[in-house]
């Protein structure tokens, strides 16, 4: 998808982040654009699902402190709900 928006170097993976002395992972990340995505195979109820957004939104914060960037695309990604 990048690609066909022309980013053809664009590199999309995991990426570990250190803000505020403290470790956050992020399931999906590429540099520029900057890219953050958080990915679960299943998810119960609406409960769940809040707490995956809650956790999306704070690693797209943290990913535009660290990096200065504005975010270009967010993801959420569920195998199963």
């Amino acid at each position: 998808m990048l690609e066909d928006l022309g980013y053809l170097e664009a590199h999309v993976g995991r990426r570990t982040l250190l803000f505020k002395g403290k470790l956050y992972e992020i399931n999906v990340f590429c540099e520029d654009p900057l890219v953050v995505g958080e990915a679960t195979l299943h998810l119960k109820d609406v409960e769940e699902a809040k707490k995956g957004i809650d956790k999306l939104i704070k690693r797209i914060k943290i990913a535009e402190k660290t990096t200065g960037k504005k975010v270009f695309l967010k993801l959420l990604a569920v195998g199963r709900c």
